[in-house]
């Protein structure tokens, strides 16, 4: 819950692997966990297999979590993320609405929310910001009476990042800001990084790259700490961007060829928003710089590994 992914899922794996093959809401219950941190950490068949082997287990449709949610229900949500995080938007979406219809059966309102509000992304990611603007602002309703404010926070900042992609950045701003200032007080370091990237491209383009770059830089840092490969590319990407504005143009195209080689290990694909807002700086960088410059930059990127691309994008390896 403190963001501190590695460790997490070292501790679950260990219980997996004591507790036999038992099919118990438990055992459903921790595999759903490896799933989600597996998933934050950029390690998709993981994902995927721990939530597969979560609803193969016997009788897993009658598990129920801790807090009364169907356990076959929070399965296919961690499932539905990571398949969408291959790429497979369709199986994505026919997941999550199942989801939500096992939560719905289950009389379990938090996990009807989380189902919408993931299905919101999904539609988000399609380029149907009218459907997912609707989801999201229907998941919110939901989780307000939740008790979740993790929860609350989380469905703020893509109803924020919505916003931002439909162009509207003073309304993305403030919700982001609501979002992060929740965060910080609970201490959610992924989430928190999440919002700082928004509230990061909001002040980009407006044109404060200054202010752009403190906050993708704190992203990055919360990312960096603890392990979070599954975004981080996203935040490297709009530090590059930063770059372009700011006229470091290597220095960009290292970090472009970086987010290149992360998002290829890890077999994600980028989201649709983030492609349409960097592209341009891309471009940009792309006709300021010959083709020996852009090729020996961009390989430089691409041999950096996870932690050596943070580095070099906090700028704790002396290089520029």
């Amino acid at each position: 819950m403190r963001g501190y992914l590695g460790e997490g899922r070292r501790w679950l794996e260990g219980a997996l692997a004591k507790s036999g093959q038992a099919p118990t809401a438990a055992r459903a219950s921790a595999l759903g966990r490896v799933s989600w941190l597996s998933l934050l950490q950029g390690d998709l068949d993981r994902a995927v297999g721990a939530s597969e082997e979560g609803l193969e287990l016997e009788g897993v449709e009658l598990f129920r979590k801790g807090n009364g949610d169907s356990a076959a229900a929070a399965l296919r949500r961690t499932l539905g993320l990571a398949v969408s995080a291959q790429g497979d938007l369709e199986r994505a979406i026919e997941l999550l609405e199942e989801s939500a219809a096992l939560s719905r059966q289950a009389g379990n309102g938090r996990g009807v929310a989380v189902s919408v509000f993931c299905l919101g992304i999904q539609w988000r990611e399609q380029g149907d910001f009218r459907r997912a603007t609707e989801l999201l602002k229907e998941a919110l309703a939901l989780c307000r009476g939740s008790g979740d404010p993790a929860l609350l926070a989380s469905i703020l900042t893509h109803l924020g990042y919505t916003y931002l992609l439909q162009g509207d950045l003073e309304r993305a701003t403030v919700i982001n800001e609501e979002a992060a200032a929740m965060l910080l007080e609970q201490n959610h370091r992924v989430y928190l990084a999440d919002a700082l990237d928004n509230l990061g491209w909001a002040a980009r383009l407006r044109g404060n790259a200054g202010r752009a770059k403190a906050l993708f830089t704190e992203s990055l840092g919360l990312r960096g700490e603890v392990g979070d490969k599954q975004l981080a590319p996203e935040t490297l990407g709009g530090l590059a961007c930063t770059a372009v504005a700011q006229g470091e143009t290597k220095r960009a195209v290292r970090l472009f060829g970086a987010v290149e080689m992360l998002r290829e290990v890890m077999g994600s694909q980028q989201d649709p928003g983030q492609r349409a807002l960097q592209e341009p700086y891309l471009v940009a960088a792309r006709s300021q710089l010959d083709e020996a410059a852009w090729e020996e930059a961009w390989a430089e990127g691409r041999d950096m590994g996870f932690e050596e691309a943070v580095a070099y994008a906090l700028g704790r390896d002396g290089r520029r």
